[in-house]
């Protein structure tokens, strides 16, 4: 009985020494975390969030305003040329909008997989059908930096002549510009490589700039760190875990909305995790979750104005399909929508 202890023990010994030899490889294994643009590679992006608002009033009679939202947004993302000397040109489509709205004037539904996006009997339909199709060209330089983003405009008028121009396309055409979407799916992306080898442990920064109408020059930092290496389906990935900030700029001007209000960003911070696929270079999952506070001051006859806040908790998530997969998502959508059987 006590060789067979002394065996078993020194079993488990050489077995912990095993591990933290293979653990101590691990960490010393460095990957080249950059993103990898194949000409004519064609990949679907699909944006998933859910967010919840309050809006806080400034007059203290009046409770909380809450609603909730969740939507997607899917584009076709393609990479259309790499020239020799490093330029990429990325040409993103949309192909899904999703946008399910609850509060207290009751709730509002649209989803472009099963829905006519020409009705004019939906608003969500009417502001967000007209985005489907519509391209926006991107371009980034060797070091993966945003050169350009153009296309908002053309999807910005088309949205504008199908609402006629009214209320509905006055509330969202702030968000309808090139800055916006340059940040959506390009930068807010390429901040999470490291664009170097980097090993287990190792960290890195970034600093954005963004211009919004409503909120004027933003600031974001983004702070990353390289968490563990693995595999996943049998592909090697990695694993990045970050934190971000977004500030106003200092002297930063925003605009007015319609009614005059003006907004201030008070708060803004998000974290998540994204999983990298090796072999394709780039980001193939990311999780993340934010919250803002903005403080809205509304126009007044006699005074200084109303104030209120407007606090939002976001829970974000995106994938890739390949064309496959996403075919086969948008008739399974269709089909539950039709009240037909599931695959």
């Amino acid at each position: 009985m006590h060789n067979r202890a002394v065996h078993l023990t020194a079993m488990l010994a050489a077995a912990a020494t095993t591990l933290m030899t293979f653990l101590e490889e691990a960490k010393a294994e460095s990957v080249l975390l950059k993103p990898k643009f194949v000409q004519g590679r064609i990949t679907y992006l699909e944006l998933n969030e859910e967010i919840e608002h309050t809006i806080v009033s400034g007059v203290p009679s009046e409770s909380p305003t809450k609603m909730t939202a969740r939507q997607t947004f899917g584009v076709w993302h393609k990479v259309e040329a790499v020239s020799p000397a490093g330029i990429t040109r990325i040409v993103l489509t949309y192909d899904r909008i999703r946008q399910v709205f609850e509060g207290p004037m009751g709730s509002r539904s649209f989803d472009s997989d099963a829905d006519d996006p020409a009705d004019t009997s939906n608003v969500l339909a009417m502001a967000m059908g007209p985005m489907l199709g519509m391209p926006m060209t991107m371009e980034l330089d060797k070091d993966n930096n945003v050169t350009s983003f153009s296309g908002m405009e053309a999807v910005r008028k088309r949205i504008e002549e199908t609402t006629g121009g009214g209320p509905i396309y006055n509330r969202i055409k702030a968000e309808l510009d090139d800055d916006s979407y340059r940040m959506l799916w390009g930068e807010s992306r390429l901040a999470l490589y490291a664009n170097k080898e980097v090993k287990v442990g190792d960290s890195w920064t970034r600093t954005l700039k963004q211009h919004d109408r409503a909120l004027g020059e933003l600031i974001f930092t983004y702070n990353c760190e390289l968490k563990s290496l693995g595999t996943e389906n049998g592909r090697k990935t990695a694993t990045v875990a970050y934190t971000a900030t977004v500030a106003q700029a200092p002297g930063s001007k925003p605009e007015p909305d319609p009614d005059g209000t003006v907004r201030r960003l008070d708060f803004g911070a998000f974290e998540g995790t994204a999983l990298y696929d090796v072999e394709r270079g780039e980001f193939v999952k990311q999780a993340s979750e934010a919250r803002i506070k903005i403080s809205m001051t509304a126009p007044s006859a006699g005074d200084a104005g109303i104030s209120g806040t407007l606090e939002q908790k976001i829970k974000s998530s995106l994938g890739v399909l390949t064309k496959t997969e996403r075919q086969k998502q948008k008739l399974e959508n269709q089909k539950k929508a039709a009240g037909g059987p599931d695959e």
